[in-house]
């Protein structure tokens, strides 16, 4: 039984049961066998899947949790690739791809993981997609200073910005897309892609002229 003042960790955030609700909004104290509920008072948003328990007190909680995030980190770590001289020596005679920057933010961590991947596969020689941040709520004034400092472009994703994020957007000229339907913000991102493309110039001979004579 989950109760209002347990003490929880899911995946690697931990924190305290502050208040409870059932699928009606209905505020609950304790939670039995079987009963979904909504809890406020973890310090993050977890995975999709993570598995969430109550445990004994604070400490314990934020012990687990911080082992399960320097795991992360370590595994991050591990999978980044070495970059040797020569692979250096050979991005450097390449042609830089144009780069498209994004901060992205969705309404729950499995859309989220949707949408960036999607992004990221977008990516082509010519224009590259960078995700500088990523995250879960609404887009709030420190993520449009981000974007505003790095030239990036917000999307969100079944989500808003508040009124005073959007009005800090508009004085600074950062661009908010904000879609609930991926095929659309995928398409959206295709044209902002596009605008990096350097323009074909082609020759059009629109005719022949001889001149005879000056005067």
């Amino acid at each position: 039984t989950l109760r209002v003042g347990d003490d929880v960790v899911a995946g690697q955030y931990y924190g305290r049961v502050r208040a409870m609700f059932d699928e009606h909004g209905e505020s609950l104290e304790e939670a039995g066998p079987s009963t979904p509920v909504q809890i406020l008072g973890l310090g993050g948003v977890p995975d999709a899947g993570e598995l969430f328990a109550a445990v004994d007190d604070s400490d314990i909680a934020k012990s687990i949790a911080e082992e399960r995030a320097g795991r992360n980190r370590s595994k991050e770590l591990a999978e980044s690739t070495k970059v040797s001289l020569d692979d250096l020596m050979a991005q450097m005679q390449e042609d830089t791809p144009e780069e498209v920057r994004l901060i992205v933010k969705a309404d729950v961590q499995g859309s989220l993981q949707a949408v960036v991947q999607a992004f990221k596969g977008l990516s082509t020689d010519k224009v590259r997609v960078n995700i500088i941040q990523t995250g879960v709520g609404t887009i709030s004034e420190s993520e449009v200073m981000l974007a505003h400092t790095s030239d990036a472009v917000i999307f969100g994703f079944n989500v808003q910005a508040d009124t005073k994020s959007q009005s800090i957007a508009e004085q600074n000229d950062v661009q908010i897309q904000s879609h609930r339907i991926i095929y659309e913000a995928l398409d959206e991102l295709r044209v902002i892609m596009t605008s990096k493309l350097p323009p074909i110039l082609q020759e059009k001979v629109l005719g022949h002229a001889e001149v005879r004579d000056t005067f």
